[in-house]
């Protein structure tokens, strides 16, 4: 089935950067999209974005009807988001009509009205109303506004203008569905939510309707800069690779540590994904260094995405063990994304992550640390989607990944990826930890789980030195120590 619009071809574009990725291309040219939120949530720098892009990219002109703000004001609020009205004014792509609604619905009804003669004018292809509240004060009868609306939207559509209308929609009236949703095509919800636990409010968008059009559907998180609305599409699924298929054995790629190389029946799998658990200081970033730099000894680049430590932290930290700070930091094959999300907005760090990826083509990836991002204030059930969607995201990729996860606690019992439960999609799973032996803390690695080989089942001591992460012998004759209570036992108790 298809709706006209290939590739989204022949589509109006918003002007508001993720938006039309939503809308799967833009808006058919005649539609009326109705753009609805509470104050402050963004719908008149949407309704600018409109105007704009199609009067800068496209050389549509545009008119802006506003009720509330003069045509200075207007001006002003543009040019704080980068766009001067003023310049496009000069040039006939944009004309701003300030009006009652009183005067503009008896004008709009007019064929020979001021209205008509400025589209005559104008030849405008675009129009902005902002905003039709004001027109549900014209009349106390529910059916008056109503025709009103229609008769506005008739008006628009035989005139072959594609509208887009603001709406305030206050709380009150959450649940209810209004005449103006009916009507139009397109609805966009702009939501500025407030989040209890930190007491920040955070940008939501949602299409809640496309008439005869597909859109990616869901609350996507947004925000507002000195260049106007960035949306960031949310993505709970990444689509599959197919990779073909697998002739003998699957391809290794070293994890930067010898040792867990030869666990692993010779490294990681190329294009798998690996997580690293263990508690705090156990060397979890070490070995994603230490990754990083075995990988741009073959001359592969990687994407080191440190929700943690800044760049100033992992250059002191690869000094430290001896690795080439200015190879690991300094290299064209190296790009370190330091960003910790803000509440609400992990998906925005997903988006973000799906622009390095497409941008550096990475054959290795490093995520420090998954924990981290689990703790991000939002709905618990949206934040567990979001981190599945990032993992699938890498997932997606050929890049070969490793994820850090910090498990609570020193010792004693432990969960992965504790809460979020995403520890069915990796397809390693190496556990890093501390135990006490003989009034001393040592270090344990052990191969949890590791798809595509028979890997070493042994708990083996590990130290952190020059070069990082190195392998020592196997603990001899123990049990408990993954659960930090090793006892030491002789030989005839296991027979």
């Amino acid at each position: 089935m298809t709706d006209g619009y290939a590739d989204g071809v022949g589509l109006l574009r918003t002007g508001v950067v993720g938006l039309d990725e939503i809308l799967c291309g833009g808006v058919p040219p005649g539609s009326m999209v109705l753009v609805e939120g509470m104050p402050g949530s963004g719908k008149t720098t949407v309704a600018l974005s409109f105007l704009c892009e199609g009067a800068l990219a496209d050389s549509q002109p545009g008119l802006m009807i506003t009720f509330e703000e003069m045509p200075e004001s207007v001006r002003r609020d543009a040019l704080s988001l980068g766009w001067d009205l003023a310049a496009l004014e000069a040039k006939d792509l944009v004309r701003i009509v300030c009006t009652s609604p009183e005067a503009f619905v008896q004008d709009t009804l007019s064929p020979d009205g001021i209205f008509a003669r400025m589209v005559e004018e104008v030849q405008p292809q675009r129009v902005v109303v902002d905003s039709i509240t004001h027109m549900g004060h014209l009349s106390s009868d529910p059916g008056e506004v109503r025709r009103e609306i229609y008769s506005l939207s008739n008006c628009f559509k035989r005139l072959g203008l594609t509208a887009l209308m603001t709406r305030e929609r206050e709380a009150a009236d959450a649940e209810s569905v209004p005449v103006a949703e009916y009507v139009a095509d397109v609805v966009v919800r702009l939501d500025y939510r407030l989040i209890p636990e930190v007491g920040e409010r955070v940008r939501e968008v949602e299409v809640t309707k496309s008439r005869a059009r597909p859109h990616v559907s869901g609350r996507h998180p947004a925000d507002i800069s000195a260049s106007g609305m960035r949306v960031y599409p949310r993505l709970t699924t990444a689509p599959v690779v197919e990779m073909g298929p697998v002739e003998g054995e699957p391809e290794t790629v070293s994890s930067g540590c010898a040792g867990l190389d030869g666990m692993l029946c010779g490294g990681l799998v190329r294009g798998s994904t690996t997580i690293v658990a263990g508690s705090t200081g156990v060397g979890k970033t070490v070995l994603g260094l230490q990754f990083v730099f075995a990988g741009l000894q073959q001359g592969e680049g990687a994407l080191f995405i440190s929700v943690e430590q800044t760049r100033r932290e992992l250059a002191r930290m690869a000094a430290s063990l001896g690795l080439s700070e200015r190879s690991i930091l300094d290299s064209d094959l190296v790009t370190i994304m330091h960003e910790r999300p803000q509440p609400g907005q992990l998906g925005a760090l997903t988006a973000r992550v799906a622009e390095q990826m497409r941008a550096v083509r990475p054959r290795r990836v490093v995520l420090d640390a998954l924990s981290t991002l689990a703790k991000t204030p939002g709905q618990p059930a949206q934040v567990i989607a979001d981190i599945a969607g990032l993992i699938s995201l890498l997932q997606a990729s050929d890049a070969t990944t490793l994820i850090c996860d910090e498990t609570p606690g020193i010792v004693g019992e432990f969960e992965i990826t504790g809460g979020v439960r995403v520890s069915s999609m990796a397809d390693a799973i190496i556990i890093l930890r501390y135990v006490e032996l003989s009034s001393e803390m040592r270090r344990a690695m052990s191969v949890l789980k590791a798809r595509y080989c028979d890997h070493d089942k042994e708990i083996r001591e590990y130290i952190v030195g020059p070069g990082g992460i190195e392998l020592r012998d196997k603990f001899q004759v123990t049990t408990g120590l993954l659960r930090g209570a090793p006892v030491q036992r002789a030989i005839e108790d296991f027979f």
